[in-house]
């Protein structure tokens, strides 16, 4: 790891802005806990120093405390080793221990800001893993008013690059400029190969990157972003989804009923799943949610009957990942992480009309 340390040295500059003169700030990106110790805030200094004894505020996104204690022990790194310090500066990424939370007790209703797609689905799955029981909401790219003009409203703009096959580029560039995204370069070579740079809002990007760049480009491609600035707030923003197919009743799902339900849509759940009211079983194929009971069991008759039955033949369900639910559900739905199984739900029984 040595020459990869060194290369990092030489070409990311330095961290820009830093200054030790002014007051004390520092963004906790992580709460660690210690058996001996307690709470570790773990976060980078953005500015002035701190000293063992400081007594700290912190503070939500609102600006109110949550939070008070005096300093008692501060953690760096050396390495992959923890080391203690007495006073730390501007531009350290520090653990800091002895802030206590003032405000008032915990809620379930819990806002997670600062976090992508991939980290989201990473600590919903170690929650999972612990036994917690979870309903999450869509991803949304946070939003901000503008300093310098009254009522005017500021959004992440991402630069994007695709590389991908000549063939499939039309479709891509489409869907793209469909979620307001403006080309920058676009280059091809010899080989059929195809490199597009855009400007996009991180809204548009959002259940688009979770699996259908891979259904357009047929797995031949890639799609990268990185973050370029915030700009003007570009608009509602049309994504073509369709709607879905939600329960109308709670029971077991039966091959017998999903037979005709087929031509609805696309199927997420199998035979012989239990279900439940208002959960969404599959991707609809018109723009309208439809609601459906798979859960109908065949009349038995004691007529004798010459004709055989028909052979029931289901397409296999199309199941998706953690990362891709969390990217396809919409404004108005869940996704219900427990212990054993991940769903999706509508918010109390709403239907997209």
């Amino acid at each position: 790891m040595a020459p990869l340390f060194d290369l990092i040295l030489v070409h990311v500059p330095p961290p820009m802005h830093l200054n030790h003169m002014h007051p004390f700030l520092m963004l906790t990106v992580q709460i660690e806990s210690n058996p001996y110790v307690g709470m570790l805030y773990v976060g980078c200094i953005h500015s002035g120093i701190l000293c063992m004894g400081n007594v700290l505020w912190a503070l939500d996104a609102e600006g109110q405390m949550v939070g008070k204690g005096k300093v008692k022990k501060i953690f760096a790194r050396k390495g992959l080793e923890r080391i203690e310090k007495d006073a730390v500066g501007a531009g350290e990424i520090v653990s800091v221990v002895g802030v206590k939370n003032a405000g008032p007790p915990p809620s379930k209703l819990l806002k997670l800001c600062r976090c992508r797609v991939l980290h989201l689905g990473i600590l919903l799955e170690m929650l999972k893993k612990e036994g917690f029981k979870l309903a999450v909401g869509p991803p949304k790219a946070v939003i901000i008013p503008d300093p310098d003009a009254e009522g005017r409203m500021l959004e992440p703009i991402e630069e994007c690059t695709v590389l991908i096959r000549e063939e499939y580029a039309g479709a891509v560039m489409q869907k793209l400029t469909i979620r307001k995204g403006e080309m920058v370069s676009y280059e091809t070579d010899e080989e059929g190969w195809v490199k597009a740079v855009m400007d996009i809002p991180a809204r548009g990007l959002i259940g688009y990157m979770g699996g259908e760049f891979g259904n357009d480009v047929h797995g031949q491609g890639t799609i990268s972003h990185i973050f370029k600035a915030y700009m003007s707030y570009h608009g509602t923003i049309d994504t073509g989804r369709n709607g879905v197919l939600i329960l109308m009743v709670a029971g077991e799902m039966l091959g017998y009923a999903l037979v005709p339900l087929q031509a609805c849509g696309t199927m997420f759940v199998g035979p012989c799943k239990q279900v439940y009211h208002g959960m969404i079983i599959g991707k609809s194929s018109k723009p309208l949610d439809l609601h459906l009971n798979p859960c109908v069991k065949k009349q038995l008759m004691n007529i004798h009957s010459v004709i055989a039955d028909d052979k029931i033949v289901l397409s296999p369900p199309c199941a998706m990942l953690l990362e891709e639910m969390l990217v396809y559900v919409g404004d108005d739905e869940l996704v219900e992480v427990m212990p054993g199984r991940v769903r999706l739900s509508k918010v109390g029984g709403k239907r997209r009309r």
